[in-house]
């Protein structure tokens, strides 16, 4: 692949809140894409389609991974296409019904502008604020 595969940040929020961004496709064995979320009550776990919700009174919830949802990033050609199709769908289906799309190109926009961010840091390795939108 001719790009960087590699990015790790931490992340401040205007809330206070901190965060960690950290994301390859090239590490062995491979591996569903992560996102956890630590909150004062309990930490909600979505790892590709699978959900796990843990509250600190000890309750627990969970949704399984859809079985179709595709490869790991150990091959990242293994990847379906279905979630972008939907997207796609959606959108021309919100042409068609006059109507807004369910993910706007601004909202497109925001992943964007925090991984410009996060490249021009590791440029000047130091703090860069994501640029805001409107």
């Amino acid at each position: 692949m001719e790009t960087e595969d590699l990015v790790a940040a931490a992340v401040r929020f205007a809330s206070g809140a901190i965060g960690v961004i950290d994301a390859t496709t090239t590490a062995y064995p491979g591996g569903a894409e992560r996102i956890d979320l630590v909150g004062t009550k309990g930490t909600a776990s979505l790892a590709g389609t699978a959900l796990w919700v843990r509250y600190h009174d000890g309750r627990q919830e969970e949704i399984a991974a859809d079985p179709d949802a595709g490869g790991t990033g150990a091959d990242p050609m293994a990847f379906p296409h279905d979630y972008h199709l939907g997207v796609w769908r959606d959108f021309l289906d919100a042409i068609e019904q006059r109507r807004p799309p369910r993910i706007s190109g601004e909202e497109g926009l925001e992943v964007h502008r925090l991984i410009d961010a996060v490249l021009a840091a590791g440029d000047s390795s130091g703090k860069v604020a994501v640029a805001k939108h409107g």
